[in-house]
C-alpha cells in the first residue's frame, strides 16, 4: 500500500524547536519525518547519531546549502529559526516550488515586503503563535467593537523567556492588529508592554478599559506542546492546499 503520510522536513536543529517538533512529529501517523536542516556542517556526524536514535525511516541531514539535493525528498518544510535564516529557506522554497509552514517572528518591513514578492512561486504559511488559545482569542474579538463608543484605552502585555530576541512578540502585534481591525481604531491607540524573565512560558494579557469595566485577557503557553496540535493542523491545511502564495495567522483552523 502507498504510504501516505506528509513528507515533512524540519530546518534550525537543535535548536528548541525543532528539536521537540522531532522528538513529537515522529509519534503521530499523518507525519514522516524525512530531513533535518542544520547550520552547522561540522557536526553532520553527531546530529545524525543523535536523530537515529529517534527517526526508524531513512533520513537526511543536511545543511541548507545542499537544498537543491535536498527537496525533492519532501512535501513540507517547517521552519522556526530567527529571519534571515528564515529568509534563506524561504527563498529556496521558491525557487524549488516547495511549501513552507514559518513559525518565526521578528521580520522587518523589508523582509515581510520581500516574503510577498516571492510568494507567487510557493505555498508559504505564516503564523506569530500556534496555539489554539490564540486562535479561540482571534474569534472572540468580534464582540470587542460592542465598547468601541465607551472605550478609553487598551493594552497588551506580552512575557517572554529572555532568551526570545524580538521584541514586541510576534503574538502581540498579531493581536494589536486585529483588536485594531475590529475596533475600527488607529494602531497607535493601543500600547505594548513587553517582559523578558527567566521562565519558558509565553503569557499575552488583553487589557480593555471602558468607560464602566475592564476587560482581562489572559492566555499563557505553559510548554511547546501548546503549539503543536496547531502545528499538525498547519501541515494537514498545507499539504492539501494547492494555491500558491502567502497564507497569514490562522487560515488552517478556519
Amino acid at each position: 500500500m502507498k504510504n501516505t503520510k506528509i513528507q515533512i522536513a524540519l530546518s534550525g536543529y537543535p535548536g528548541r524547536m525543532a528539536t521537540f517538533l522531532l522528538d513529537n512529529l515522529v509519534k503521530t501517523t499523518t507525519v514522516k519525518v524525512v530531513g533535518i536542516f542544520i547550520k552547522d556542517d561540522s557536526k553532520i556526524d553527531i546530529y545524525e547519531k543523535n536523530i537515529e536514535k529517534k527517526i526508524k525511516n531513512s533520513f537526511f541531514v543536511s545543511s541548507k546549502k545542499f537544498f537543491y539535493k535536498k527537496y525533492k525528498k519532501f512535501d513540507v518544510l517547517i521552519d522556526f529559526t530567527e529571519p534571515k535564516s528564515s529568509i534563506d529557506y524561504i527563498s529556496l522554497c521558491s525557487q524549488y516550488n516547495k511549501k513552507i509552514i514559518v513559525g518565526t517572528t521578528g521580520f522587518s518591513k523589508k523582509q515581510k515586503i520581500f516574503i510577498e514578492e516571492i510568494s507567487s512561486n510557493c505555498l508559504i504559511l505564516l503564523c506569530p503563535n500556534f496555539s489554539i488559545g490564540i486562535f479561540v482569542i482571534k474569534k472572540i474579538m468580534k464582540y470587542f467593537k460592542i465598547y468601541k463608543k465607551e472605550l478609553k484605552s487598551i493594552k497588551i502585555i506580552e512575557k517572554h523567556s529572555k532568551n526570545k530576541k524580538d521584541s514586541p512578540s510576534g503574538t502581540a502585534i498579531f493581536l494589536k492588529k486585529n483588536i485594531c481591525k475590529k475596533f475600527g481604531i488607529s494602531e497607535r491607540k493601543i500600547s505594548i508592554s513587553s517582559f523578558r524573565d527567566h521562565l519558558q512560558s509565553s503569557r499575552h494579557i488583553i487589557i480593555i478599559s471602558t468607560k464602566f469595566e475592564k476587560i482581562c485577557i489572559y492566555h499563557k503557553s505553559k510548554s511547546n506542546s501548546a503549539f503543536l496540535k496547531g502545528i499538525k493542523s498547519a501541515i494537514i491545511w498545507i499539504q492539501k492546499n494547492k494555491k500558491f502564495g502567502i497564507f497569514n495567522s490562522f487560515e488552517f483552523l478556519e
